[in-house]
């Protein structure tokens, strides 16, 4: 009787480590799926940013950048060569820097905060 209890129980818990392998096989196979996705997202994202003739410079929280386009490095006139990831008053220099923030505090409405979707979809962040 023992030693049936002892099979049974050997039983299930070798049915639950076979289900167990299965659903983290499934969630392997949808996390593979979706970083692929990301990574085509990404890919689309930077072609769509080369072939522009504006310069587009994104900004990480700490205004440190996180992408630049060939427009905005020749806008900038850098050179291609930086090391590192710049902040934007190191990219543009403080006094540039300066009238940039009075301009984009300015654009932003008394009634609404800073970092809030505007009512096209475009982001308006205030520079730090």
């Amino acid at each position: 009787m023992n030693w049936r209890c002892s099979r049974h129980s050997f039983n299930q818990m070798t049915a639950q480590l076979e289900e167990n392998r299965r659903r983290i096989e499934v969630g392997a196979t949808e996390l593979r799926e979706k970083n692929l996705a990301l990574e085509e997202r990404r890919n689309y994202i930077e072609t769509v940013l080369e072939s522009l003739t504006t310069g587009v410079v994104s900004l990480d929280e700490s205004n440190h950048v996180t992408t630049i386009n060939a427009a905005a490095v020749q806008i900038l006139k850098l050179s291609d060569g930086q090391n590192g990831a710049p902040t934007l008053d190191e990219l543009i220099g403080a006094e540039d820097f300066e009238v940039l923030n009075q301009l984009l505090n300015a654009r932003a409405a008394p009634d609404k905060p800073p970092n809030k979707r505007s009512s096209h979809g475009a982001q308006r962040t205030r520079v730090r």
